[in-house]
């Protein structure tokens, strides 16, 4: 096939745009470019090599998850982004530019090493434990966590627990299951030791918020918007005219992670900071003090509507 040198720079240029700048021998390969013509690019600055058959287009500038994109083609897409790699992209630890990019690839698969990616090789992971991450596929949060334990501190494999259930990405229930599938993986005991230390014998968040809205609407009290995410942040229950919030713990107060705790302050900061009230109810007082906590509700809307009308 012959291609005019616009027309060449036109091909990587498109496909290099949907891989932040980066394009793999093989697909150079099957857009019909010789292995002489692809070293004649690399020659004159168009390609530059990042792994074997991996090249960034044009420069050498770091883009936002560059790397990582480049590590998934140096697999050909039999990858995914796992251990400490996934834990960073779903927030957990905070990022390292010098550390290496973690990819998990099937036992059986062919992978040479390179610079800068550290190989796993794995005969458990599914694809139901993969998810898209801007594009990319990531271990699901229990999964990274579960496959980074034996790589981290007891106190760092705490942290990252914590914040993945403050923000959601994983529940007790999910990691709990995900060991119970695993055992002998590496990681398996010390991720099973954090989530008997970390378990609360109490209900769910979900649970305490339909016994929390059943109060309000049996009171006759105007419902609020649940779930809203605003500032950044998700409050469990809103009622906007009066600008003023409920956050809804599910477990007991003493069973709050560290994490948690602190997550939660900062909300309620930011909140207030704009404008917005904020109370916090427990299981216990939804259960035990209901008559106090709508009273107490009741009391606040009305205030807060009369001083926003």
């Amino acid at each position: 096939m012959v291609h005019t040198d616009g027309h060449i720079r036109h091909l990587i240029a498109e496909t290099a745009r949907a891989q932040r700048g980066h394009i793999s021998y093989a697909q150079l390969r099957t857009a019909g470019f010789t292995s002489d013509r692809i070293r004649t690019l690399q020659t004159d600055g168009t390609l530059h090599r990042v792994h074997h058959a991996v090249y960034a287009v044009g420069h050498t500038a770091k883009v936002p998850l560059g790397a990582e994109t480049a590590a998934l083609l140096a697999f050909g897409g039999r990858a995914a982004l796992s251990h400490l790699t996934a834990l960073r992209l779903h927030g957990l630890l905070r990022p390292d530019e010098q550390a290496a990019i973690d990819v998990t690839v099937a036992a059986e698969a062919s992978a040479h090493r390179r610079r800068g990616i550290q190989v796993h090789r794995s005969r458990t992971l599914t694809k139901r434990q993969i998810k898209s991450i801007s594009g990319l596929p990531v271990t699901v949060a229990e999964r990274a966590l579960l496959d980074s334990a034996p790589l981290l501190t007891r106190f760092q494999l705490g942290r990252a627990f914590d914040e993945a259930i403050a923000r959601r990405a994983t529940s007790f229930t999910k990691v709990a299951e995900l060991v119970g599938r695993h055992r002998g993986h590496p990681g398996q005991g010390k991720l099973v030791e954090l989530v008997d230390q970390r378990r609360f014998p109490t209900v769910t968040e979900s649970e305490a918020e339909d016994r929390f809205l059943a109060l309000i609407a049996d009171a006759g009290l105007p419902a609020p918007r649940t779930q809203v995410r605003m500032h950044g942040f998700r409050i469990d229950a809103y009622w906007p005219q009066a600008r003023f919030a409920v956050e809804i713990d599910g477990f007991q107060w003493h069973g709050r992670t560290k994490t948690a705790f602190e997550r939660d302050r900062r909300k309620q900061q930011v909140l207030q900071e704009h404008g917005i009230e904020v109370a916090r109810t427990t299981w216990d007082q939804i259960t035990e003090e209901s008559g106090r906590l709508v009273a107490h509700v009741a009391g606040r809307l009305a205030v807060r509507t009369q001083l926003n009308v």
